[in-house]
């Protein structure tokens, strides 16, 4: 249970399996202080950064070519679309024409007979024979028009050809920097075995000794990627809000600096902030305070979750231990020896259970101090809020950590729903889903297996908040009542309330059925029917993790499950991919119940709104209207409007005012 590390070091152990103290322990204690006294963590640390920026090099390159592919493959969608529109028009226009000649030629002859005297001979009528008549008006419109379509569908057949060679050149250029598996299988290596030292470090060191044992920030800043800096980093912090003046954690730059004008009161932001302004981008955030962004790097899992149930369920496990412990050593017959060994092991589960308990206690209150902070913090959090601003959160904070670790994962999304809870001002949460939707979905064609698995958990614990809010009307309507992350757009600060829009549950059923139906296409497009074997476990090891709330409508599930039984069955891939096939349409079966049903899906579509149709494809800033202007559809006095409920002014109707919320 990965959750259970967002717990105090004692919980951690317990589940890493490090509790016991063992001489094995004890000598691994030894041995690692005697690493850490000659420097070998130090020198650990670079050699194993080398092999992730080769790798990372790389995946930013396919990256960068899947990107230019999916841009070309789209043109080319479009081009050939275009085309077929305008000869579909053609064929309309055409039919127009003769039409139009038709009405033409019956209204010459009808003039014609009016003009020209009836001549008989012979007892029968004259026939006066009528020219097409090419000159009227409309019959030269519509052939104008049929001329330049037929000129446009030319063009277009040149755009076709030529979108056609862009994909196939991108598709060249896709393939030549794409990474060998091995290459891809020995960075996941690499990174595993940085972690586990990491966590050892963590776990038979103090946050000073933590500390000593990294290189200087500015180096491990340099030497590895931003989120794995911030990674290693971390553990040797301070905790959050007990920041003092000068640790050997604080002085991982050197001496702290000045204050400085942006200065957020925070000595170690201060003290790292010439290092992370020349190696991110907190310089350039539009709309993002820099405090946000250091908050955001800082803070780890521990800071913001209490695992409760990983407490009891272990608290539990010890309990029960502890019985079986006393039973044992009270036995009759049972040999001094044993009877000792049995007293040790009632002290250790003992001294175990109580250690656990006051750890739960005092972590519980630690979270409840952070999130107190974070509280006050929040309203400078979003300086300008925006579609801008929401797209830079996505790229400059979840991108680089979301695929680092699985606690990472599980913080970004921890995170999110942590800015809902504290209805965090200019944080717009459509917005937001819009944007991760598109943006790191693509990220999984790119990556390796390990983070094809962490992605996948954030996107399990990310799509759960969404489906419980889907399924729970009533916890919706809470969560919302007076929370401006549930606005419909962007709103300035300070503005006129009578203005904004929220968005109700109907609303937000729609938007959770177009974000799973975009994360569907970029995971169906570029890998469950993708020809690169890589791309396709990917994508079938991220559906792996996620399917306790992905895909949850039913329709796309079950185009999962039938692929997923296809590569089984046709057997042309590898063995692993084909084991990780099986799982997926197993788990997935055993969520049959828990789907959305087209039914479902029909009762949400046609559910009464309370507004103007949403558009969670984009989102859009209302600035604030003149006094004036506002004062038009303001309410008249004397009118009543309770909050959160519909209701129309009736003295004295007028026709263009609406219904007022």
């Amino acid at each position: 249970d990965i959750l259970a590390l967002a717990g105090g070091p004692k919980l951690q152990a317990e589940v890493l399996g490090m509790g016991g103290a063992d001489k094995k322990g004890k000598s691994s204690l030894g041995l690692l202080e005697a690493l850490i006294s000659l420097g070998t963590a130090k020198t650990i640390f670079p050699a194993l950064a080398l092999q992730r920026q080769r790798h990372l090099g790389a995946a930013a390159e396919a990256l960068k070519a899947e990107r230019a592919l999916s841009a070309a493959e789209k043109a080319a969608a479009d081009a050939v679309k275009d085309k077929l529109d305008k000869e579909k028009a053609k064929e309309t226009l055409a039919s127009q024409l003769t039409a139009a000649k038709s009405k033409a030629k019956e209204d010459a002859l009808e003039k014609k007979a009016r003009e020209t005297p009836c001549v008989v001979v012979d007892g029968d009528a004259e026939t006066v024979e009528v020219p097409e008549d090419d000159t009227s008006p409309e019959v030269k419109e519509i052939a104008d028009k049929l001329q330049k379509i037929e000129q446009e569908i030319e063009a277009g057949t040149a755009v076709v050809k030529s979108t056609a060679m862009a994909v196939a050149k991108a598709q060249d250029d896709a393939q030549a920097v794409r990474q060998p598996v091995a290459d891809v299988k020995l960075f996941d290596g690499v990174t595993m075995c940085l972690m586990q030292l990491v966590t050892l470090l963590q776990q038979l060191c103090s946050k000073e000794k933590y500390a000593e044992s990294l290189p200087p920030a500015a180096e491990l800043f340099e030497t590895f990627d931003f989120g794995m800096a911030f990674y290693l980093l971390r553990p040797g912090l301070p905790p959050f809000k007990a920041v003092p003046e000068a640790t050997p954690a604080a002085k991982l730059d050197g001496e702290p600096a000045a204050a400085e004008p942006h200065s957020t009161g925070d000595t170690i932001f201060d003290t790292l902030r010439p290092t992370l302004a020349s190696c991110s981008s907190i310089g350039a955030l539009k709309g993002l305070s820099e405090q946000f962004f250091f908050t955001f790097w800082r803070l780890d899992l521990s800071d913001i979750v209490d695992p409760a149930s990983a407490y009891t369920d272990k608290l539990s496990a010890v309990s029960d231990l502890l019985k079986s412990a006393e039973e044992e050593s009270k036995k009759p017959g049972i040999s001094s020896r044993d009877q000792r060994k049995a007293a040790r092991e009632v002290t250790r589960l003992t001294d175990l259970k109580q250690k656990l308990s006051s750890e739960h206690a005092a972590h519980k209150e630690h979270v409840k101090q952070v999130r107190a902070v974070l509280a006050a913090q929040n309203s400078e959090w979003f300086l300008e809020p925006s579609p801008e601003a929401t797209l830079d959160f996505v790229n400059h904070f979840i991108r680089p950590r979301v695929i680092v670790s699985f606690t990472d994962a599980l913080f970004c999304a921890h995170f999110i729903r942590l800015l809902i809870d504290l209805k965090t001002p200019g944080f717009q949460l459509l917005d937001f889903f819009n944007r991760w939707t598109s943006e790191l979905t693509q990220v999984v064609s790119c990556c390796s297996e390990r983070e094809a698995q962490v992605f996948g958990t954030f996107l399990s614990e990310s799509m759960a908040n969404v489906v419980e809010m889907r399924r729970k009307p009533k916890i919706y309507e809470e969560m919302m009542t007076g929370n401006p992350v549930f606005h419909r757009n962007y709103y300035p600060k300070g503005g006129n309330p009578a203005l904004i829009k929220w968005t109700a549950h109907p609303e937000f059923q729609k938007g959770h059925t177009k974000w799973e139906g975009r994360i569907y296409r970029e995971l169906k497009s570029n890998g469950l029917e993708s020809k690169d074997p890589q791309k396709l476990k990917n994508a079938l090891l991220a559906i792996s993790r996620a399917t306790r709330a992905f895909p949850m409508l039913a329709r796309l599930a079950k185009d999962v499950i039938i692929k997923a039984d296809a590569i089984v069955s046709q057997g042309t891939d590898p063995a692993d991919t084909r084991e990780v096939a099986a799982q997926v349409g197993s788990a997935l079966r055993s969520e049959r119940g828990r789907w959305f049903t087209e039914e479902q899906l029909k009762t949400a579509k046609a559910a009464p709104k309370s507004g103007p149709a949403l558009r969670t494809d984009r989102a859009r800033v209302v600035a604030e209207e003149p006094a004036a202007k506002a004062a038009k559809v303001a309410p008249k006095p004397g009118a009543v409007i309770p909050t959160g409920k519909r209701v129309v002014i009736d003295d004295e109707p007028d026709p263009k005012r609406k219904k007022v919320e």
